[in-house]
Formats: structure tokens, sequence, C-alpha cells
């Protein structure tokens, strides 16, 4: 696992956490978030139910979970996914320019340029710095996409200008619905509309 500094200063991997006096003061400042999780009960998995069952989130259940993800993936990878699936094939997460040509050459139809957001290595460089030499790395053999601090569509006009394809944002709509539920989220879409 990653190390997560955010997590780590707000105490979160620190045993008992759930019960802790911070985590009880941060649950009595959100009410209503509060009566939102007791109205709908413990979170549920319904990706996986059909991989480890319909049970809630629980500490076996991310144990069952984890243990359906590869921790070491390597090229043998994508070219047995190539092999066995003939629909577009994406790969994400490609920073640099030399693996970017070999996913095209083993088959990936579009590379994501992406560091997710730094949630693993806060180090890793801005989607933005990679995506311009990665797109001169692979021309038009397969088609470009970008993720990563588009928060406005003045953003997704500069990821066009750097050779993308597609932008992606989340984190925009995300802290909208979080401030305003669908409101808040109509109006990160219109932030991303508009340009502001």
């Amino acid at each position: 696992n990653a190390m997560r500094n955010r997590d780590v200063r707000g105490g979160f991997n620190e045993p008992g956490f759930l019960r802790s006096k911070r985590f009880l003061m941060d649950v009595a400042r959100r009410p209503t978030w509060l009566i939102g999780q007791l109205k709908q009960g413990k979170p549920k998995l319904s990706n996986l139910a059909p991989y480890i069952g319909a049970s809630s989130l629980s500490a076996e259940t991310a144990r069952d979970a984890g243990d359906l993800l590869h921790h070491e993936v390597g090229w043998e990878i994508l070219t047995s996914l190539r092999e066995r699936w003939k629909g577009s094939l994406v790969i994400k997460g490609i920073l640099d320019p030399h693996d970017a040509v070999r996913a095209v050459q083993l088959g990936a139809d579009a590379v994501w340029v992406s560091n997710h957001g730094g949630r693993q290595l806060e180090s890793a460089p801005a989607s933005i710095d990679a995506l311009p030499l990665i797109k001169a790395a692979i021309g038009n053999g397969a088609k470009l996409f970008m993720d990563g601090g588009i928060r406005s569509g003045e953003d997704i006009v500069k990821v066009g200008a750097c050779g993308a394809d597609m932008a992606f944002s989340g984190r925009s709509l995300l802290y909208g619905i979080g401030a305003a539920d669908a409101a808040g989220a109509e109006h990160g879409l219109k932030m991303l509309r508009d340009g502001t």
C-alpha cells in the first residue's frame, strides 16, 4: 500500500480511528451526512457482488476485493488481455513516452495519461507535463486521453492543444456533489462548459 500523508496526518490509519474522539467530532459537525448514512446503512459493493457476494463493506470484503486485483502488473498481462479481449483496450496511468509506445505496439487502442491525482505517489509528474511528450512519441497511432487537474473549460482547451483526444474531470464534480448534491454537480458541469 502507498503512504498517504493526508490520511496519516488525519489519523485515518490509526487502529480504532472510527471510534476515536476526532472521528466522532467530525461526524457531529456533519449531521446531514450522518443522517444520510444512517438511512442508507452500510455501504454495499454492488459492482463486486458477482465475485464476492452481496455482503456489506467489511474488512473481510475488502480483503476479498484486494485478492481480485493484480498486484504485479507487467507487459505480459497487457499482451494476454489483448489476445482475449477484441474490444477497445485503453491503458490508463501512462506517464512515460516509451511506455506509451510499448502499449500501442502491444495493441492498446488508447493511452490514458494519468498520475491518478497523485493519490499513490505525490511526487509523480503532472499529467499535463507528460502529455505533449507522449503525443510526440505515439503520434496518431492511438487515441490519447488525459486526466488530472481539469477544473474548467480552459483546462480542457489546454489539454486538447497538447494533443489529447479527450479530457476527463472527476474531482470538480465530486466537490460540487459534496457541497450541494445534484445542484453542485450541475454547477461543476457548468464550470467545465463555460470555461470559468
